[in-house]
C-alpha cells in the first residue's frame, strides 16, 4: 500500500478510474480498496468513479461501495449520481451524427 505525504485533512475529493485501477483483473474491488473508499467517504471526502465505459457498466461497481456518489462515464460525456440524478449529458445533434455517419 502506498503512503501519502499529503495531509489527510487537505484531501477533499478522490476521483478514481475503474478499469485497471479500482478493479483487479477479475473485475472485483479489493477489500482494502473498498474499506479505504468507505473510510474516505465517512470522513467527508467526495468519492467519484470515472470510466470511459457506459453508465450501465459503472453502476453495479458503484453500488458495491454502499453510499451515494458521482459517476463520470462515457469518456466524460455522462455524469450521474448513483441515485441516477443526471448532472450533464453531452449529446451531438441528430443532424451532425447523420452527416458524420454518412
Amino acid at each position: 500500500m502506498l503512503k501519502s505525504t499529503v495531509p489527510a485533512d487537505s484531501i477533499r475529493l478522490i476521483a478514481i478510474d475503474i478499469d485497471g485501477t479500482l478493479l483487479n483483473p477479475q473485475f472485483q474491488i479489493s477489500e482494502t480498496d473498498l474499506t479505504a473508499l468507505r473510510n474516505a467517504h465517512s470522513q467527508g471526502i467526495e468519492v467519484i468513479l470515472v470510466t470511459g465505459r457506459r453508465h450501465a457498466f459503472a453502476l453495479p461497481i458503484a453500488q458495491q461501495l454502499g453510499f451515494d456518489l458521482w459517476l463520470i462515464c462515457s469518456n466524460g460525456a455522462v455524469t450521474r449520481s448513483l441515485s441516477e440524478r443526471p448532472s450533464t449529458a453531452t449529446c451531438f445533434p441528430n443532424k451532425l451524427v447523420a452527416i458524420s455517419v454518412a
